[in-house]
């Protein structure tokens, strides 16, 4: 019998597996990893083409568990975040938050190399196994355990099954965890572009009617572009040839970057709000976009998995080093509590910053302008926001201060 079952071999399912089992970990657990793909095949860009922003906190953990130090070499300094609400480069910066020094306000990355470096530490470890090319397709849960029944008919038995399968997550079905939430009707355009100009690790967030379009750096004259529009006109962007889908980027990026030297093919993804009302079931417990889905404007969609990785590993660690069973109603509840009022506070932000720029209103720009201008001109509001975008808010688990469980 394992100690842990996890069903999803994606960058949440990974973090908690090696939040639990890194070959770092003073007490690593026996963690299974189920997906229905392949865990050992490389990963290419056509796979995921988006970028993440990984805050001090975020990287912590990475750092703390191994799989940090192959990533950094894709990641770029983000310096300094500018905010602005208007259309074009001559609108003003209404907000901007930075770091003193040469630290960096977050690091950027491309999907497709940071699940490579997480893949990587998690084939490293000892203590984590695969079961790929098969999916969970029943669970019994049992006094003490719990088993899975996958597609090829094998049963597997554990103490805890963690669901990181996705926002569609059948692990959460399975366990009758409903949700709540809505879709935005917007969907979210991701690519990468190479630019003239240097862009000095300044990432920009713009406001336009349809959405937020962000310009995130990456190494060298590189950026990734997170670019909201409606669904329809989303699904045309994609659509567009090389070129015409360079004449679109022009007309939206800041000048500063100057001529564009090349882009990726573009990708959308629909963007949703989504929180299930319940974290945990019997031996279950949801993790990252099994647990949450929110808008990707202000980039903390993976590191909302992040928290959950270091709690849930945090509060699963503590009981099995005192004996106790990591499964229990009590184990699991504490790491229910310790992550639902941030969850729920971040995805209700985002949701008001979404509704409040994603328009037209002239009446609503004056308000929500001088509301920014209001935040960037005093100074301890401005640090509690840049102390909570970092990750350090309220009481971080351990593994988010680069402390090992």
């Amino acid at each position: 019998m394992h100690d842990v079952i996890i069903a999803g071999a994606g960058l949440n399912g990974l973090t908690i597996a090696l939040a639990l089992s890194s070959h770092r970990a003073r007490t690593p657990l026996d963690v299974l990893v189920i997906d229905a793909g392949d865990p050992a095949s490389p990963v290419t860009a056509d796979f995921d083409r988006r970028g993440s922003a990984i805050t001090d906190a975020s990287r912590n953990l990475l750092a703390t568990v191994g799989a940090w130090e192959e990533a950094a070499s894709f990641a770029e300094r983000m310096r300094k975040v500018e905010v602005v609400d208007g259309p074009d480069g001559s609108a003003p910066v209404l907000l901007s938050f930075g770091r003193a020094g040469a630290g960096a306000a977050a690091f950027i990355i491309e999907n497709h190399h940071l699940l490579s470096a997480v893949r990587a530490a998690a084939l490293r470890s000892p203590a984590i196994s695969f079961l790929g090319n098969t999916a969970i397709e029943a669970v019994e849960r049992q006094p003490g355990s719990v088993t899975t029944i996958t597609a090829d008919g094998r049963n597997q038995k554990a103490r805890l099954l963690i669901a990181a399968d996705g926002r569609a997550s059948a692990i959460r079905r399975m366990a009758g965890i409903e949700t709540v939430g809505w879709p935005y009707r917007q969907a979210g355009i991701v690519l990468a572009i190479e630019h003239e100009l240097p862009h000095h690790g300044i990432a920009e967030e713009r406001f336009l009617p349809a959405g937020p379009f962000a310009t995130l750096p990456l190494p060298g004259n590189r950026s990734t572009l997170v670019w909201t529009e409606a669904e329809t006109r989303a699904r045309e962007i994609v659509a567009l040839d090389h070129a015409s889908l360079g004449g679109e980027l022009m007309r939206r990026l800041n000048p500063r970057l100057g001529n564009l030297k090349g882009w990726s093919p573009a990708q959308s993804w629909p963007l949703s709000l989504m929180l299930a009302r319940s974290f945990t079931a019997e031996r279950t417990a949801l993790v990252g976009d099994a647990a949450h889905v929110i808008h990707p404007l202000a980039g903390l969609g993976y590191n909302l998995g992040v928290k959950d990785a270091a709690a849930l590993a945090e509060v699963v660690t503590e009981a099995a080093r005192e004996g106790r069973d990591i499964g229990a109603p009590d184990v699991l509840e504490r790491y229910a509590m310790w992550r639902r009022a941030d969850t729920m506070t971040v995805a209700a932000a985002t949701d008001v910053l979404n509704r409040l720029f994603s328009n037209n209103n002239a009446a609503l720009k004056v308000v929500r302008d001088a509301g920014l201008m209001a935040v960037d001109r005093l100074a301890p509001l401005k640090s509690a926001f840049v102390l909570e975008a970092a990750g350090f808010g309220g009481a971080p688990p351990k593994l988010l201060n680069a402390e090992a469980l």
